[in-house]
């Protein structure tokens, strides 16, 4: 009897903590809001967001579709941008793709303590990785982590 109690007290908790856990991660559209912090030096930036990309890249594919980011100001949003052209996607910033595929793009960029942690989001999935900050950009921290959705 007391095992069935404890069985039924977990899966009540578990009941109220993951759709607390899903609003944490996902906005109205399904994906965070893009943010980033306006101070970021430019080379910290462009050195995320070149690696960032070259992760994207092997699990969306290469050109696959308009890559819609966020229309922000922040440096990473411009670094991003490049990055991603670099690799061959057409960007659009804060509308729509046009004809064809688009993949929505958010991003979160947080800094502390000398470590960057950022984090890309597609509808189908999350990049995450920590960096370090040095004097040439970056070096990352972290193995990069990916959180795959149905």
């Amino acid at each position: 009897m007391r095992d069935r109690n404890s069985l039924a007290r977990l899966a009540a908790v578990a009941c109220l903590v993951l759709p607390i856990a899903a609003c944490q991660t996902f906005g109205t559209e399904g994906l965070i809001a893009s943010s980033a912090p306006a101070e970021l030096p430019s080379t910290t930036a462009d050195t995320i967001a070149r690696d960032l990309a070259s992760k994207l890249v092997e699990h969306i594919g290469p050109g696959t579709g308009t890559i819609l980011l966020a229309s922000t100001e922040a440096p990473f949003a411009s670094a991003l941008e490049s990055a991603l052209q670099a690799k061959g996607y057409a960007v659009t910033r804060g509308g729509s793709a046009g004809e064809g595929a688009s993949i929505p793009l958010a991003y979160v960029v947080d800094r502390g303590d000398g470590e960057v942690l950022v984090r890309l989001s597609t509808k189908t999935l999350d990049l995450t990785r920590t960096y370090r900050e040095t004097p040439a950009g970056a070096v990352p921290s972290s193995p990069v982590s990916l959180q795959r959705r149905g």
